[in-house]
């Protein structure tokens, strides 16, 4: 695995919905090598979806 890959991961990993000009400026990587590494990741299923981790105590539960 690359390190552009790695990078990208671990934005991913803080923040899915993150844009990618923000992800580029934090890696150093361009914007659609960005784009271009996520699609790859998908496609070999390292990335299987995008979502969020809900805190069910901060909503009431």
């Amino acid at each position: 695995m690359k390190k552009s890959d790695l990078l990208v991961l671990s934005c991913l990993r803080k923040d899915a919905r993150m844009k990618l000009t923000e992800m580029s400026r934090i890696t150093r990587v361009p914007v659609s090598t960005c784009f271009d590494r996520i699609r790859a990741l998908e496609d070999e299923e390292v990335v299987r979806r995008h979502g969020c981790l809900v805190s069910f105590e901060k909503l009431g539960f």
